[in-house]
């Protein structure tokens, strides 16, 4: 009997551990969870009405967007050349983006070469 005794009170101290540590948890959940809405319980209302007019002005600022970037995309296909092929909107391609990058450092480059005294 002292045998089979034991491994009782083995499962037992297990068994009560581990309903400790969920009830630990638990518990700091429920503090953490109160300590929020403490601190935000001023503000609720704030972003009550944050939530209902992001809703409810979604559209029209999906409507503004477009219009800007039509026009945006007009604008700058104005000042361009004719060979080139203008862009939609705010999208840029890579090699525009890298050529406008490596045309002023490459005549940066060779301004500084020309510029400076010959070592030897």
């Amino acid at each position: 009997m002292n045998s089979s005794s034991k491994p009782d009170i083995e499962l037992e101290q297990r068994i009560a551990s581990r309903v400790m540590d969920v009830f630990i948890r638990i518990g700091l959940v429920v503090a953490l969870t109160l300590l929020c809405y403490r601190i935000f319980s001023p503000f609720l209302t704030l972003m009550l009405w944050a939530l209902i007019l992001s809703v409810a002005l979604y559209p029209a600022h999906l409507a503004v967007a477009t219009q800007a970037r039509r026009t945006a995309g007009a604008r700058s296909n104005v000042d361009r050349d004719p060979g080139h092929r203008p862009h939609r909107g705010a999208v840029l391609r890579a090699d525009d983006l890298t050529g406008r990058l490596r045309a002023p450092v490459h005549s940066r480059r060779t301004d500084e070469l020309a510029r400076s005294p010959a070592t030897g």
